[in-house]
């Protein structure tokens, strides 16, 4: 969040924003070994003039974005 705000690519966004990121995970063999991501919570300080919806679409986009390069990088096959 911090990265869009100071960049100026979403000038709506205010300091003070949190994440939570819940994942399901497995203990194998002694190692913790993530499963899946459960849930994604997003809280944003943000300008008048954005609606919620507006703020749940843009902020989607920029999550989905950012888990499809992490997917990428771990060579996951994706099936649609």
């Amino acid at each position: 969040m911090a990265e869009l705000r100071k960049s100026g690519e979403e000038k709506w966004i205010r300091p003070d924003s949190k994440t939570q990121v819940t994942i399901e995970h497995k203990i194998i063999g002694g190692a913790v070994v993530p499963v899946r991501v459960h849930t994604i919570v997003i809280s944003v300080q943000h300008a008048d003039y954005i609606t919620n919806e507006e703020m749940r679409a843009i902020l989607r986009q920029k999550v989905n974005i950012l888990f499809t390069a992490f997917l990428v990088l771990l060579n996951c096959i994706f099936l649609s």
